[in-house]
């Protein structure tokens, strides 16, 4: 009898014959493609939701949106994580489980999940509301929570696509399910006039239509398995597996919708601000997305440890070669961005870019070693790196803003937590002996990054009407130095064999 995960390849083109030899560069720069379309997405949907919201009711309308997010990963135990491990097994002729059981065991478990998290939400909606002082808050929530059981479907989906290198396919999915949701809850907005009930109404619907898009064509390959009580031992090896992911990814990707919603408590109207701040940066939170996406299956399907060390390090250098331009344009340009794309109440927002791209060093450093280091087959370094971030950051967030702190305290405490993070990887990193070449892939780029900005920097200084030149000639050094770089791994003879 064919899997499940027999079944789903078969709904999708054949992968190529020779699996080492799919490119590295082919299945970043599908990832990449396809973020940098949602990113776009997002900054439109964003500033229209923005034009239709007064600063507090656009604060409101995203905090309910974070919890949205938050919620899901909350109660997920990412159960995926294991089904993404399992599947990919399976796809090099290793498997450990059988697929198909492993598939309808994480889907039903997820879906009974998603809905004692539906439960939750409508319960603790009335105690929210109180928090925020805002009496519509209670409705938007319970509106929305029901839907987030779709949540659960889309999850599976997305593990099963990315362990057979589906990345086309994969991104597409997240590409339609990040921008549908807001994009309904703007259309609903507009029809209401701003009423954030109608938006989380249109939140839910945007979902929907995500699921009917992408699982509903599916339904009959994605098996439930409801006997799950029957299958303790097969929840117990997924657990294994998954909880230091979870732990991981509550606190990589639940982190910003927590700072959204403290900074929420201490003004409501910042919440709002530090979303658009947010979304201003986030062509820098992708870069490590869209290697990261690509990771664990590329990595972990290398049948040598040399072949698995090599690629770790190609992988850790592209993120820093093409994370630090972005850094740099986005600390130069984006405060003029805002102030030029957002209409004059919410130009605040431009004094939370500063700090953001702070803690973006440490968040990047975090989220490619974590994967890298799930790849080479240690996830329990993957707790232990963000269990630093939570016990440095989380009790200083609150603590923040218990105690009456500004917003951009609490960003602070956010920054500590995950420069501490960062360090705790690089320490892993030379631990586990992940075989990263130090010079070429952290000192160089960073000194290649100054070099290409500081005739920028001089120019902005001293002779602004010269950027026209002194840009496009850093550009192409950058660019030069770059290419270089990534060249190096062509000839060692370990590059070799990954190509």
């Amino acid at each position: 009898m064919a899997t499940a995960v027999t079944e789903v390849e078969t709904h999708l083109p054949s992968p190529p014959s020779d699996q080492r030899a799919e490119p590295l560069q082919r299945h970043v720069a599908t990832a990449l493609s396809f973020l940098l379309l949602m990113t776009a997405g997002q900054y439109v949907v964003t500033k229209e939701l923005a034009d239709i919201f007064d600063p507090d009711a656009y604060g409101l309308v995203q905090i309910v949106f974070q919890i949205g997010m938050l919620a899901p990963m909350l109660f997920g135990l990412q159960l995926t994580a294991g089904l993404r491990y399992y599947a990919a097994q399976a796809r090099t002729g290793r498997p450990q489980l059988q697929t198909d059981r492993v598939l309808g065991v994480t889907l039903a478990l997820s879906v009974w999940l998603h809905a004692a998290m539906a439960l939750v939400l409508i319960l603790a909606a009335g105690p929210l509301a109180h928090l925020y002082d805002r009496a519509e808050f209670a409705g938007a929530l319970r509106i929305v929570a029901p839907f987030l059981i779709a949540v659960a479907l889309l999850n599976v989906l997305q593990a099963v696509l990315n362990a057979q290198k589906r990345f086309v396919v994969s991104c597409a999915q997240l590409v339609s399910r990040v921008l549908a949701p807001p994009a309904g809850a703007l259309v609903a907005g507009w029809i209401s006039r701003g009423s954030a009930q109608a938006a989380a109404l249109g939140y839910g619907l945007g979902l929907v239509a995500v699921v009917l898009l992408w699982v509903w064509p599916m339904r009959r390959r994605l098996r439930f398995d409801f006997r799950v009580a029957e299958d303790r031992a097969l929840i117990s090896s997924l657990m294994r597996y998954s909880l230091p992911v979870y732990a991981g990814e509550l606190v990589k990707a639940g982190l910003r919708p927590l700072l959204v919603m403290l900074v929420g408590l201490i003004a409501l109207q910042e919440a709002g601000f530090v979303q658009i701040a947010i979304t201003t940066v986030a062509p820098g939170f992708i870069i490590a997305f869209s290697l990261r996406i690509v990771a664990v299956p590329l990595i972990a399907e290398r049948s040598s440890r040399a072949e698995r060390r090599a690629m770790a390090d190609v992988l850790v250098r592209w993120h820093n070669l093409m994370l630090l331009p972005v850094v740099l344009v986005l600390a130069v340009a984006g405060p003029g961005f805002i102030r030029w794309y957002y209409k004059p109440e919410f130009h605040q927002a431009a004094r939370y870019l500063p700090l953001l791209l702070i803690m973006l060093a440490g968040n990047s450093t975090v989220r490619i070693i974590s994967h890298v280091l799930m790849g080479l087959g240690h996830p329990s370094a993957y707790a232990k790196m963000v269990g630093v971030v939570v016990l440095v950051a989380v009790p200083g967030m609150v603590w923040s803003t218990v105690t009456g702190g500004s917003p951009a305290t609490v960003l602070w405490w956010l920054i500590a937590g995950w420069m501490a993070g960062g360090v705790i990887a690089l320490w892993l990193v030379i631990k586990h002996r992940v075989g990263i070449r130090w010079l070429q892939t952290y000192f160089q780029p960073i000194g290649l990054a100054f070099a290409a900005a500081l005739p920028i920097l001089i120019a902005q200084r001293l002779a602004p009407s010269a950027l026209w030149a002194i840009v496009p000639f850093a550009v192409a050094v950058y660019a030069f130095g770059a290419y270089r770089l990534a060249s190096l791994d062509s000839r060692s003879p370990i590059a070799a064999s990954l190509r």
